[in-house]
């Protein structure tokens, strides 16, 4: 039982890792991705949206798991549906840039661009909340994964 419990910590550890990992390259990609439709001035905007969209996902989380606090079966369901719609979003969203015409307004494409960081967001601020005895593990193993998909990042837009 110990052992089993200590497995599951260290799969969600590695989860988050890599969490952190794509999210870092998909941000990444959006600004060359801005960067090549509209002018480079514009990729700093997709930091700034990105932690809002972080911001939104937290918010969205703790509201949800305040009104739910008692249904630990409620909070795994939704869990699961975010982990499972976080590659579609960032599918859907790069898809989304690619058959879109060229469009003057730049929120066209920030907007739908923030969809992953908000799921994202989402899943981090859930993860923090119920696993609040290791959260020290947990953001170490966030830097580690934003660390690497830094890393991972240069060797993949070469």
């Amino acid at each position: 039982m110990i052992q089993e419990k200590g497995k599951s910590k260290l799969l969600l550890l590695f989860g988050i890792s890599f969490l952190s990992i794509s999210m870092f390259i998909y941000q990444v990609i959006l600004t060359r991705v801005i960067s090549a439709i509209f002018t480079y001035h514009y990729t700093f905007i997709i930091t700034s949206f990105s932690i809002l969209g972080l911001g939104i996902g937290g918010i969205i989380a703790y509201r949800q798991l305040k009104n739910n606090k008692t249904n630990n079966q409620f909070l795994k369901d939704n869990l699961i549906k975010k982990i499972v719609l976080m590659p579609i979003s960032y599918i859907f969203v790069l898809g989304l840039f690619y058959i879109l015409p060229f469009s003057i307004n730049i929120l066209v494409y920030i907007i739908p661009a923030m969809v992953p960081f908000i799921i994202g967001g989402y899943i981090l601020s859930s993860i923090y909340s119920e696993f609040s005895d290791i959260s020290n593990k947990l953001y170490f193993a966030d830097l580690i994964g934003s660390g690497l998909g830094s890393i991972l990042v240069l060797f993949s837009l070469d």
